[in-house]
């Protein structure tokens, strides 16, 4: 549970996280609280992190790609000597039967550290130069052979790391005198305005950083760190969605520019299949590309299947706002994110361009090879010293709640959080930009 301090004078905003409508109530004006993060947290979609940095596992490609650098002898013959390039000359051995650009299929004879020597199988020609690509697609055992080489395939590290959020408001005891009171749930309490604008500044800076922080070079254990704040104390940062993908995900650009195109889906189609990508995702967008993805499904007319979609998660029925439709042989959830239109963060002339742009998460959960599921995005938290809660709360000053702890004739109010983005499967996600 967040952690709570209610009297009558003072209620405590985090008090509130559990029970958003009352934000709704009082501060909905511009929208910032409609996140990134508050979609991850109503989905249930976070866990707890023991570590500032945690690490995943994918298991590698069984089948890999060899690209020819050389060639030594018989092009044009039904023998041919060859090199590959050093990143590709691993993922061939003897015995495998290899198919060439045109359809050729040969027998690699012979490996060794430098030079592989195949044979055409039925005894045609087979043609090959450098930059060729060869598909490593099956084997073949001779009659009475002993067992080939060994096969084996590694392991592909991906790693994040929390980043330490923090959030302040101070008030004198002059100040102190105005007050704001509301209702929540026909009760009356006496809130100060700021504080809770504080605390949604505070998430969405969270939010904010979840989409569109990189991931710093060094983490708080490095004996040097590069990344210090005034006084030398080390500074660690995430990895946000942008970046992942960025990264490794899936970059596409528009055919043409501020316009959604049949031809783009087309292109994104063929790229989430070669993947072998999940059939359903979220997309989540701004309101210029809202505009542009509603004139594209607008102008299919009945072709795509139309419809709000709402997510039940833990035996709640969830309406996020999201649009349904399916496009080939895959379902999108299109989901406007306000957030993405601040006309001080994103939305502006000359800004990074994150309000024309699309962001593709996969929907459901991504398998592990032990046959358990996991979710394919995440928030990472971590609750220091024991804490119950992913968010602290810290009162000080000679009007704190619950005493003074100092004789400063004031109350300041500090959030602090330490999360971080977790994206499992971040082959499959992907970005849309105007090209």
């Amino acid at each position: 549970m967040p952690f709570q301090k209610v009297n009558k004078q003072y209620v405590s905003s985090i008090e509130f996280l559990d029970q958003r409508e009352i934000l709704n109530k009082v501060l909905n004006i511009t929208n910032e609280e409609s996140t990134f993060l508050d979609i991850l947290e109503m989905t249930g979609r976070s866990t707890v992190t023991h570590q500032p940095d945690y690490h995943q596992f994918v298991n590698e490609e069984l089948y890999g790609i060899g690209e020819v650098s050389s060639v030594t002898s018989g092009n044009l013959s039904n023998t041919v000597v060859l090199e590959l390039t050093a990143a590709t000359k691993n993922d061939c051995r003897e015995g495998n039967l290899v198919l060439f650009n045109d359809k050729m299929v040969g027998y690699i004879i012979t490996k060794d550290d430098t030079e592989i020597t195949i044979k055409s199988v039925d005894g045609s020609n087979l043609t090959v130069t450098a930059t060729d690509k060869l598909s490593f697609v099956s084997n073949a055992s001779g009659e009475g052979a002993s067992g080939p080489a060994p096969f084996r395939k590694g392991q592909t590290k991906f790693w994040n790391q929390v980043q330490s959020f923090d959030g302040a408001y101070e008030i004198t005891d002059i100040e102190g005198g105005s007050k704001v009171e509301t209702e929540y749930k026909g009760s009356h309490f006496y809130m100060v305005k700021g504080q809770h604008e504080a605390l949604m500044k505070f998430r969405a800076d969270i939010g904010f950083g979840l989409f569109t922080s990189r991931i710093s070079d060094q983490n708080f254990k490095s004996a040097n760190p590069t990344l210090t704040d005034k006084n030398g104390n080390p500074v660690q940062t995430t990895r946000g969605m942008n970046q992942y993908i960025e990264d490794f995900g899936v970059n596409q650009s528009l055919n043409t520019g501020g316009v959604v195109s049949l031809a783009d889906f087309k292109a994104f189609e063929k790229e989430l299949n070669k993947r072998r990508a999940p059939r359903e995702y979220c997309v989540y967008v701004g309101g210029n590309k809202n505009i542009e993805f509603d004139e594209f499904l607008q102008g299919l007319g009945s072709t795509p299947d139309l419809k709000n979609a709402r997510f039940s998660v833990d035996g709640r029925d969830l309406d996020l706002g999201m649009d349904s439709f399916r496009i080939f042989s895959r379902t999108y959830h299109k989901k406007y994110l306000p957030a993405l239109d601040h006309k001080n963060v994103f939305n502006f002339t000359g800004s990074a361009g994150f309000q024309d742009e699309a962001f593709f998460v996969p929907e459901g959960k991504i398998k592990t090879v032990d046959g358990s599921s996991m979710d394919y995005c995440r928030l990472r938290y971590m609750m220091p010293f024991g804490s119950d809660s992913r968010y602290k709360e810290v009162n000080t000053g000679a009007y704190a709640p619950g005493g003074a702890t100092s004789d400063e004739k004031k109350w300041k109010i500090t959030y602090y959080a330490t999360m971080g983005l977790e994206i499992l499967g971040a082959d499959f996600f992907a970005k849309w930009d105007n090209g």
